[in-house]
Parts: C-alpha cells; structure tokens; sequence
C-alpha cells in the first residue's frame, strides 16, 4: 500500500488507523521518521520534480508521510508548490506502475477512479494489455501534445482505445496529478497538523525554487517587461507548470522564437509540463522555428485570432491598436533602450 498512498484501499486504512493516533502525538521525536519523509517529498518535488520510490522504506512511513505532506502544502496555499508538488507524485507513480503487475494497474484504474476498463477484448493480440472506454481516455489524453494519443490516431472498437501497459500507467499518471490537486483544496480530509511546526524549511525551499525559475527560466535575449499581457500570461502559466491549449502553446512558441529566443531556451521552459517530453517538444518548436518539416518560420497569431480563443486580455490601452503581440513588443522594448 505504500507505493500508492492515494489509492482508495490504502486512504480507508489511513482513515481507520488515524482513530488511534493522536494529531500531536506527530511532532514528538518518535514521530520525526514521518515528518522528515514528509518535508523530503516535497523537497524533491522543488528540487528534482519527482518523488523518490524508496522500495525498502516502511508502508506505514510511506503511508503518512503522504498525507502529512498534502496537508502542509495545503496549508501552505501556494498554487505553484500544488501542481509541483501533485506532478512529483504523480511522476513517482508512473515509474512504478510502469513495471508493476497488470492487476496492479487494473485495481487502480477501477477501484480508485472507476474507469471503464477492459483486460480483454477481442483481437487484442500480443500488442495490447488493456481497453479503456474513449470517456475515461479522453479525459486523460486530451492534454498531451504527442499526435499518437489523438483519438484518430488510436485503435479503436466497440467505444474502447487499446492501450500498452506504459500507456495506461501514462494516464494514470495523468489522473493521479488530477487528484492530489482537487484534494490539496480539501484539507478538511487530511490529518490537520499545526503547519507553522513544519511549513517554514518548505517556505524557504519555495522562495529558492521560484526565484532559480525566475533567472533560469527567463529568456535571456528577450525583456520579458515588454511582453504583451496575453503572452506574459501564458509564460506565467508555463512556468508554474500549469497546462496550455495548443493555440496558446503555439503563440507563446512563435512569439519568443520571434524576439530572438532560442530552441533550447524554449524548450527548457517547457519542462514543467505534466506531458513533456523533451524529443517531441524539440521537434516542434524547430519546426516552428522553421528548421524542420516545411521549413516555414511562423509568426504569432494575429490579435484577433488570440481574441476569438479566449486568450486576448486587453489589459492595457495601447493593445487596442495592435495587430500582432510582436508589434506590441517591437513597440515597448524601444521604451527601454
């Protein structure tokens, strides 16, 4: 039950254990194994961006330690450290589910968040290990970029996708990141510890990673002050690892290779993504850039295309003349010269 603490089996055990400890009795010193694995998986959600499987390590440790760190980044109340913290963890489970039995698989997928899935199916062959309900694949898949998870892209019979075994444990990564995000908004259901005892090392640790994403992250051929409000917007979001449309990964793509941003500059800030993969997102910015496939360089959408989808804010006076983010650019970067 430790190598998945959110599941639904392990989280009723904590439940009815939880009657015989008392919520001080986890700050004393014969406590501190918790508390330490705790602040540890958050800590490695800042600094490294996965969770550590520790094979040997107690279930119980496993176990607690999972709910005392959900609830101190609860407590804490920072968006940022929520998503880090939820893709960590989910992170964590993909590796080991990846390798695991397909029972395994199987018993989360139903018990923990009731999907519609088949372990057999008819002409399954050698190549499949499961069949999930194009409901349940879609709410999952729809956020990766890669043209393999598209629906038309699937085999795809009686409402059920054929899946590998990694790519179902790829959507369960995806539904668990999912759900420690919508419970870290529900505090009320985890062990409610004074975070004040155990919040400050994270605080710290916080501060440190947001400031190195803000100087390493940071384009360095371009003033990120003059960005338009619409595309400071979805580098924001990049950066905090929040998930783009494809119109906007695109216009966030376009604009900075544009202003003189490099490929391995935009792909680096692409890292944070649930669904990133270094290989496909390198292809696809050079082929924006223009350096493969149709070898076109393209430029951003125009305003109005930004405004239709939702993602023009018109924040700002002088953007109700602009046609292009790259106008507005052009235009406030020479204020700084």
């Amino acid at each position: 039950m430790g190598k998945y603490p959110f599941t639904k089996e392990t989280q009723d055990y904590r439940l009815l254990r939880q009657n015989y400890i008392a919520e001080e009795d986890l700050l004393k010193s014969e406590f501190t194994i918790l508390t330490d694995r705790a602040k540890s998986r958050i800590l490695q959600s800042l600094e490294k961006g996965i969770v550590d499987f520790l094979p040997d390590m107690d279930p119980e440790i496993e176990i607690w330690s999972f709910s005392i760190a959900m609830y101190i980044v609860a407590a804490i109340g920072d968006s940022y450290l929520r998503r880090r913290y939820a893709l960590a963890e989910a992170k964590r489970v993909y590796e080991i589910l990846r390798t695991d039995q397909r029972e395994r698989l199987f018993k989360i997928a139903v018990e923990t968040f009731n999907w519609n899935i088949k372990k057999e199916m008819p002409n399954f062959g050698e190549q499949y290990d499961f069949a999930l309900h194009f409901v349940n694949y879609l709410a999952n898949a729809l956020i990766f970029q890669d043209d393999r998870w598209k629906l038309v892209n699937r085999l795809l019979t009686n409402s059920y996708v054929f899946l590998t075994r990694e790519e179902t444990a790829r959507l369960l990564e995806e539904e668990v990141r999912k759900f420690i995000e919508s419970r870290l908004d529900k505090t009320d259901a985890i062990i409610h510890i004074p975070p004040s005892e155990l919040s400050d090392e994270i605080r710290r640790h916080l501060d440190l990673a947001r400031k190195k994403v803000e100087y390493e992250e940071l384009p360095k051929n371009a003033i990120i002050e003059a960005y338009p409000s619409c595309i400071r917007q979805l580098y924001d979001h990049v950066v905090a690892g929040q998930h783009l449309s494809h119109l906007g990964r695109f216009a966030l793509t376009t604009f900075l290779f544009n202003i003189g941003v490099t490929v391995d500059e935009i792909v680096k800030l692409f890292a944070n993504q649930s669904d990133f993969n270094e290989k496909m997102t390198r292809y696809q910015v050079e082929h924006i850039a223009g350096s493969k496939g149709s070898k076109t360089k393209y430029k951003p959408p125009n305003c109005d295309t930004l405004r239709t989808h939702g993602l023009c804010l018109l924040r700002v006076e002088e953007c109700r003349k602009i046609k292009n983010p790259l106008v507005y650019y052009g235009r406030k970067v020479r204020t700084y010269g």
